[in-house]
């Protein structure tokens, strides 16, 4: 008897920096012809009357609480439950039948106390409950590993 395959669900993400940009918020359909990203994790996202404008499709939506950070799923067979909330990360989890991502996707200004950055990231690691996260972000953070201090 022939087995039967089951079909598969085809993630497909997008994280990127738009810089607080309409313009580049607008170009999304295109970067990605034939294929378009399930669920964008955005730092700096361009915002309009403290919405998320400009974005190729509805969706469901997470923000930081200081607008740094969007986190969207265009695709409506996707479920996200939203985990942790922060001043500069979003932290969610994602499942489309037993599939299941836990994502944080963070903005690290470089004018910020980076000790404090990393007691938010590690708040939200810990919420998630999982050693199986993917962390995405744009994290501004000088350190003496990696150059001089400015």
């Amino acid at each position: 008897m022939p087995s039967k395959q089951s079909s598969l669900f085809l993630w497909a993400f997008f994280q990127g920096n738009l810089g607080r940009s309409q313009k580049v918020t607008q170009e999304l359909p295109h970067i990605f012809p034939g294929q378009v990203p399930n669920v964008y994790l955005l730092p700096e996202p361009y915002l309009f009357n403290a919405e998320a404008y400009g974005l190729p499709f509805k969706s469901a939506c997470g923000c930081s609480k200081t607008w740094k950070v969007l986190f969207a799923v265009r695709n409506k067979e996707i479920s996200m439950i939203t985990r942790h909330i922060g001043n500069n990360l979003v932290a969610v989890e994602l499942a489309v039948g037993a599939d299941m991502f836990k994502i944080v996707s963070m903005y690290f200004p470089p004018s910020s106390n980076k000790n404090q950055l990393v007691r938010e990231l590690e708040d939200a690691l810990e919420k998630l409950r999982s050693h199986k996260v993917i962390i995405a972000g744009d994290a501004n953070i000088r350190s003496s590993l990696w150059g001089p201090e400015l």
